[in-house]
């Protein structure tokens, strides 16, 4: 089971991002199976879910993936797992059988969503959440797996919504290799968007002069260089709202920004952080992975 509940300086923002969220109900919008009857889609406002497998069944020992695939309305998005300047990332809260074990979600790669003098780290269009699932040895072929989720979400546009969904899927346990079921391609894309470490990236951050400035540089195969967005996985850490300046020369990016009023007194010295490439090349990843380590200790 996982879950992520909201700092209470998260639910300001949220409030400062949205002033329609003070007249929402607590509940929101709340999909839930018919008695008796698991589904493993439901649209309960602006996203429309699905709990999916990569596998048409399960093989006993055998790791598989689970997903949640979201569909958004138009110019309606969802978030990363650190929003940004607005927002709660989705929650999942699992119900499993006996024998069977899943991770935390593996987050794509976000996207950014200016709006005004904020801006906000999530997902927009077609979208699908991974989490790897893990079948004990013991499980004995011939059986069913039943698998609940319960999953929570806020969806924004001009206003925010928070949303949920109870979902369950059932696959049977065979002895024999699973194999590929009709939406195993989004599995496959969804793992391609996940960050990753790349043989000789690196990063290092300073606080520069200013109140609130910060520069980090960072150095990757030439391929990878030039364009794109840096997101770090700590919240309250950068000024989401601030467009960066960045600039490139020969596997060289210098990336400057500005820190929150807190940044700079909760900086650790690590800082781990994701590399969007504008233009990413065919053969390498769509986004890096990067533990940027902080040369100039906090003020």
């Amino acid at each position: 089971m996982s879950a992520h509940r909201p700092s209470d300086p998260l639910r300001r923002r949220i409030v400062l991002a949205s002033g329609c969220l003070l007249a929402l109900p607590l509940q929101g919008a709340r999909a839930q199976s018919p008695a008796g009857k698991p589904v493993s889609r439901a649209k309960p406002g602006y996203v429309a879910v699905e709990l999916m497998a990569e596998v048409t069944s399960v093989q006993p020992g055998r790791p598989f993936w689970l997903g949640l695939s979201m569909l958004h309305d138009e110019k309606w998005h969802t978030y990363w797992k650190n929003p940004g300047d607005a927002g709660i990332p989705p929650t999942f809260s699992w119900t499993l059988p006996a024998g069977l074990r899943v991770g935390e979600i593996e987050w794509p790669h976000p996207y950014r969503y200016p709006v005004g003098r904020l801006a906000s780290y999530g997902y927009e269009g077609l979208h699908l959440l991974p989490v790897l699932a893990f079948p004990d040895r013991s499980l004995k072929p011939g059986s069913t797996l039943s698998i609940k989720l319960a999953a929570d979400w806020l969806v924004c546009k001009e206003s925010c919504i928070p949303e949920a969904a109870e979902l369950s899927l059932d696959l049977p346990v065979r002895s024999e290799p699973a194999a590929p079921g009709p939406n195993a391609a989004r599995f496959v894309d969804a793992r391609g968007r996940l960050p990753r470490p790349v043989e000789g990236a690196s990063g290092e951050a300073r606080f520069d002069a200013t109140a609130r400035g910060i520069e980090v540089r960072l150095k990757l195969p030439p391929a990878l260089a030039g364009a794109g967005e840096l997101f770090f996985d700590r919240e309250d850490f950068i000024e989401p709202g601030v467009t960066p300046q960045v600039s490139a020369d020969a596997g060289n990016v210098r990336w400057r920004s500005q820190t929150t009023s807190n940044g700079r007194r909760l900086a650790p010295q690590s800082l781990r952080a994701v590399w969007v490439p504008a233009r990413p090349s065919a053969a390498g990843p769509r986004a890096v992975r990067l533990d940027i380590r902080l040369i100039a200790p906090a003020a």
